[in-house]
This record gives C-alpha cells, structure tokens and sequence, in this order.
C-alpha cells in the first residue's frame, strides 16, 4: 500500500515537473508556427519554400545561439542573468509583432469572406 502511495505522489510529482520544464518550449513552438504562416503568406508563391526554409533555418540558429551565449555568459551572470537575457527574444518578437502588418492574401480572403457574408445575410 506504501509502495502504490509513493509511485503515485512521485508519478505525479515528476508529470508536473515535466509541464513546467516544458511550458517555455510550447511557447517558442507557437511563435515558429506563427512566423511560418506569416512568411508562407508574405511571400509570393514561387518563393515561399525558401521563405520556410529560411524561418526553419532561423529557429536553428536561435537555438545554436542560446547555447553558445548561455556557455559564455552563464559562469559570469548566474542564471538570474541568463533569464534577463532570455528575455530580449521575446521584446525582439513584439516589436516585429507589433511594425508587421497583415499579408495581402489574408485581407483579400477576409474581405471576400465578409462580403460573401454581407450578401447572402442580407436575404
């Protein structure tokens, strides 16, 4: 009965520990998958597999980054430091956020999408 406590508690235990350590890769996961359809639809359809490759490309250079700065700086700064650090990708990620406008093809589709709603609803 002991023995079936404990798994329990540590199975438990070690499935929240896992979600925690985790969390931050779903958030850069879903950031990739946005900057993927925002350069799939930017660029015109000729170029759009080089424009994915190019974002696939970036995500591996970020990481490749991150672990040669984290090797630098981590000794000197603590990982306090390193978590300031960190956070630069995510301000860099807003601004653009917040300069981009939408790509053409989706204010197309979502003109034509009211308007067809426009139209029909008005019957």
């Amino acid at each position: 009965m002991l023995y079936s406590l404990v798994y329990v508690l540590l199975h438990k235990a070690i499935g929240i520990f896992s979600y925690i350590v985790q969390l931050p890769a779903s958030v850069l996961g879903g950031e990739f998958g946005i900057g993927m359809a925002l350069a799939a639809e930017a660029w015109p359809a000729q170029h759009r597999a080089k424009a994915t490759s190019y974002v696939a490309i970036g995500w591996q250079l970020g990481v490749l980054a991150r672990s040669t700065v984290n090797a630098v700086l981590l000794p000197y700064i603590g990982w306090r430091g390193m978590f300031m650090v960190g956070i630069i990708p995510a301000f860099v990620a807003w601004f653009f956020r917040a300069k981009l406008h939408e790509p053409e093809i989706f204010v197309q589709s979502k003109e034509t999408k009211e308007h067809s709603i426009r139209t029909h609803s008005s019957y």
